[in-house]
Parts: structure tokens; sequence; C-alpha cells
């Protein structure tokens, strides 16, 4: 597969489509915040930028060390090759990140069983790089993450969390495998054992019955509801994190 030509502005956009992002290991960052946000922490995975002479004159000594790679677009011109509707300013292409194989195992690992709402993985994957989890695993129906709601989402710690596809069969590498039910024990109550793996469900439909089927115990969320029927995915992550990863 040829090369994206990134002075070549319509060639850009075939990285809306996800077939092509995975083909050249690559995704779309937009808006000032992210890119800033980007070419502090993950320099060198920037491939090229695309911003307004504005943009550009506002941010120049932050944006300096990175001249060689950004092309001057209008604001026409940089609409027209975003996916966001808002992206007036500035917007990145960045490689996909790459880490090293060892990595340490912490004590509780967190798997997104179908998780399909790109919104709430990408909340989910910044929740994990604020309490200092290193991976997420995701089951192959999960949605992309890099894709652009995705992305936003996790406002660029995409770039800064491992995000590993697993299937059901390949999960007997953890040794408890914890679910999320409504019918578990208090959250506050279970002592997690070393290379204990949480599973957090669908939107829709909860945890699927084949990873009930290979669960050991199963955790919930106290609830004073005054009519909410469920809590959202990433809120949920975000409270049992907040407890285990402290």
């Amino acid at each position: 597969m040829a090369k994206i030509d990134f002075s070549d502005f319509k060639s850009v956009k075939l990285l809306h489509d996800r077939k092509q992002r995975y083909a050249h290991r690559l995704y779309l960052a937009e808006g000032s915040r992210m890119v800033l946000d980007l070419m502090s922490a993950n320099p060198l995975d920037l491939e090229a930028v695309y911003a307004t002479r504005e943009w550009i004159g506002l941010h120049g000594s932050k944006v300096s060390q990175f001249l060689d790679i950004i092309y001057e677009v209008s604001v026409s011109r940089l609409q027209a090759m975003a996916s966001l509707r808002s992206t007036n300013e500035v917007m990145a292409i960045v490689k996909f990140p790459v880490f090293n194989t060892a990595t340490i195992v912490p004590k509780i690992s967190y798997y997104l069983d179908k998780v399909r709402d790109p919104g709430n993985l990408g909340t989910i994957i910044r929740t994990a790089d604020w309490f200092g989890i290193n991976e997420i695993f995701l089951s192959p129906e999960c949605a992309d993450p890099f894709n652009n709601k995705s992305v936003q989402a996790s406002m660029s710690s995409v770039a800064r969390i491992r995000l590993t596809e697993l299937t059901y069969e390949k999960l007997n590498r953890f040794k408890h495998i914890v679910i999320t039910s409504s019918g578990g024990k208090d959250y506050r109550q279970f002592i997690p054992t070393p290379d204990t793996l949480i599973c957090l469900g669908n939107e829709a439909h909860g945890i699927s019955l084949e990873l009930q089927d290979m669960a050991c115990d199963s955790i919930m969320i106290p609830s004073n509801s005054l009519g909410a029927e469920s809590l959202n995915v990433s809120i949920a992550a975000g409270i049992l994190m907040a407890h285990y990863n402290l």
C-alpha cells in the first residue's frame, strides 16, 4: 500500500476510514488542546500538523521545533480535511503508539466487553491514564480506540495507554476473572488477588453470557438511584479505578 502524501490534503481524508487507519498505523487528532498536548508529551509520534496562520503565530514558541512538519492551511481547507465540524485551527496526523514489549503487570487489569460507544471508550482510556493504568484490554467487538470520537474523548491519552485486543479464549492468562453485575458483592468488600481481571460490559446488554460463564466472582456499585436504571460504563470504570488503583 502506498504511503500517505502528507502534502496531498485530499489523501489525508483516507484516515477517516478505520481500514486505512490500521493499514497506515496513523490516526487524526483535532483541536488545539489535543495537538499541543501531543506536541508536549508525545512529540515523536507526530507525522504532520495542519494549522492556520493565526494558530501558528499564537503558539510560536510551542511549535517552533515542528515547523518542518507543519503545513499552513486556510480554515476552509482545514475543515474540509477534518472529521469534526468544530475543527477550525489545527489538526495532526499521529502514529499509532508503540510500547516496549515488557510492561509492569498490575495487580488489577481491566477488560472492556463489547463497549461500542467511542465516547465511553475514550473516557475510560483517559481515566486509566489519570490513575496510572498503563494497559486496557478490549474485546474484538469494542469501538475503535482510534476513531475520532474515541480520540477526542481520551484527550490524547490514547497515545499513552497500551490497548490490547483479547478474545475470550485468551483470558485464561488471568487467574481471577471478575465481572460487574447487579447481583454481585459490593465492590468495596472485594479484595483483589494478584492477576485479577475486572470486566466491564456493553452499555445496553452488560457482560456477555460467555464471559459470565468464565467469571470467578462478581462485583457491583451500590445505588441510591432516584430512577436511573443503570450507571454509565465509563463512570463505573472511574469509580472502580479510583478505588482499586490509588
